[in-house]
């Protein structure tokens, strides 16, 4: 099964694992890259106050990471530090190991589970893709 996530408006992570339906989005900005991955999808909320659409989460990953195609060491620096921001029951760390294959839209993290306020539950960190609305 292909689940295809063109017309997602908010920041999702995609939990990685072959078991899952295979996901695919939009990315990599003016590139427009169609990356897959197989898993499930866990949608963030983080909406911005009304009337300030510009510090949503998608538009502020967007900026940080605006058509590219792979990332080096400063743009994951911020990306964790936002990512920081975004969630007081889980840790969200960009994958060091997958830089070059991390881009607009479509990056990979890890994810750690903070105990029994845990949106995964408790267990032990995972492999996935934190995506958005490429061009967002």
């Amino acid at each position: 099964m292909e689940i295809c996530l063109f017309n997602l408006r908010q920041a999702a992570i995609l939990v990685l694992d072959e078991a899952g339906p295979e996901y695919f989005n939009r990315a990599g900005g003016a590139a427009l890259r169609e990356p897959r991955a197989r898993g499930f999808l866990v949608p963030i909320c983080d909406d911005p106050p009304p009337g300030q659409a510009q510090v949503g989460l998608p538009q502020r990953l967007g900026a940080a990471t605006r058509n590219r195609v792979g990332i080096g060491a400063p743009e994951a620096r911020q990306l964790n530090a936002l990512l920081r921001e975004i969630s007081s029951s889980d840790l969200y760390e960009v994958d060091g190991t997958r830089l070059d294959q991390s881009m607009e839209g479509w990056i990979f993290v890890e994810v750690y589970p903070q105990g029994p306020f845990s949106q995964y539950g408790a267990g032990p960190a995972f492999k996935a893709v934190l995506t958005w609305p490429n061009g967002a």
